[in-house]
């Protein structure tokens, strides 16, 4: 056969088919098959500084099982790599100034079917916006925002809509630093707010906050806030569903989900592959087997081929006596008993500050919550180092 060749370990035969046609991947595509999921669960979180809070940010996507995180002033600069969550895929932009704070980041499960329309900065607005498959020609579109305080020093601060894309099937949610009655019983109504519900009006859209849950506590102060908001469009609104989540971290923000009751179809995605085991192994056994196969095979001088045979060893008597084990989703070495009685705790104690206490109470119960935090954050940090010692 023409182009065919030989070396010294073998005959090679070039293949008589490409592989990568368009009508291989088109069968293989067909053979895969997803699943479909009766709601999508959207989170909004602003995190003040991501990299610290990743693995509890990890074990809630898992526990509450969330489709899309959007996260706000991440606080990542270019020389930090993006942390990753298994079984996520991770839409990053960072501020476009030189200026520390700010930053953008959105995890979506891998599995699926988006894609990335824009990202865009203009005034101090951040926005990252992508849309999510959820029928046929069917696209939602999710917007990421987040817009500075406008007391914020070292850049012009106004809120810019003319950069955020909008539809009548739109998901809007971040931190708008905005405040007014329609989402936040709390604080007095602002300009910003009042620029925003021109917006959501000329755009036909809806609020989704219900305005006596707030969003924020201040920590200096112990005063509640809403200043993070959510909108859908006209099509879309009337099957979302909005709610707090518990904190995560020390950050003074609540996480909040808006759960859209629309079917959306999953993608299948290959999970990661198995390991040699490394409990429970009868190790003599391998050893022997081993040995046994090393013996019953005449020596070679060629160092090449004694290599390859014994990696072929190995890799028999493993099979033998060792085997394979998937590793799980999640893997949370971390979360010791300890660590989730200390979370649990800190969580109870700020929890009560969103309760109609006198400003006495309040201080006091805020003084309780820091020291929960830290008692939190040293016992955890405890936890991880006794497991990379070990």
């Amino acid at each position: 056969m023409a182009n065919a060749w030989t070396c010294e370990t073998g005959d090679y035969t070039p293949p008589t088919e490409d592989i990568t046609t368009s009508e291989n991947t088109t069968n293989i595509s067909k053979k895969v098959k997803g699943h479909t999921q009766e709601s999508l669960s959207i989170m909004s979180w602003n995190c003040n500084h991501l990299t610290s809070k990743i693995p509890e940010l990890k074990e809630r996507l898992y526990k509450e099982d969330v489709d899309i995180c959007l996260v706000q002033e991440t606080m990542l600069s270019g020389e930090v790599r993006t942390p990753q969550i298994q079984g996520y895929t991770a839409i990053r932009s960072d501020r476009k100034v030189k200026i520390s704070g700010g930053g953008l980041i959105t995890y979506i499960k891998s599995s699926l079917p988006h894609e990335k329309k824009t990202e865009g900065f203009k005034l101090a607005t951040e926005i990252c916006s992508l849309r999510v498959k959820c029928g046929y020609k069917k696209w939602l579109d999710i917007s990421n925002i987040y817009c500075p305080p406008p007391y914020s020093l070292g850049q012009i601060i106004k809120f810019s809509p003319e950069i955020i894309p909008t539809s009548n099937l739109s998901i809007i949610t971040g931190d708008f630093n905005a405040h007014t009655h329609l989402w936040d019983a709390k604080q007095p109504p602002d300009d910003r707010g009042e620029t925003i519900i021109d917006w959501i009006i000329a755009t036909d859209m809806s609020v989704l906050n219900d305005a006596n849950v707030p969003t924020r506590l201040n920590k200096d102060t112990g005063g509640l806030s809403s200043p993070d908001t959510a909108f859908a469009g006209k099509d879309i609104s009337h099957l979302c569903e909005w709610k707090r989540g518990e904190p995560i971290g020390k950050s003074d923000h609540w996480p909040t989900t808006v759960t859209v009751h629309l079917k959306v179809q999953h993608q299948h995605v290959l999970g990661r592959e198995p390991k040699w085991k490394r409990k429970d192994v009868n190790w003599p056994a391998w050893t022997q087997a081993v040995e046994d196969l090393c013996i019953s095979v005449p020596q070679v001088d060629d160092p090449c081929k004694r290599l390859s045979r014994l990696a072929h060893f190995l890799d028999t008597a493993a099979n033998q006596h060792i085997g394979k084990v998937k590793p799980g989703k999640n893997t949370k070495y971390w979360l010791t008993p300890p660590v989730r009685e200390a979370i649990e705790e800190r969580n109870k104690v700020r929890q009560t500050v969103g309760n109609p206490v006198t400003i006495e109470a309040r201080s006091s119960v805020q003084a309780n919550w820091s020291k929960s935090s830290e008692e939190d954050k040293f016992t955890t940090r405890k936890a991880v180092k006794k497991q990379l010692g070990e």
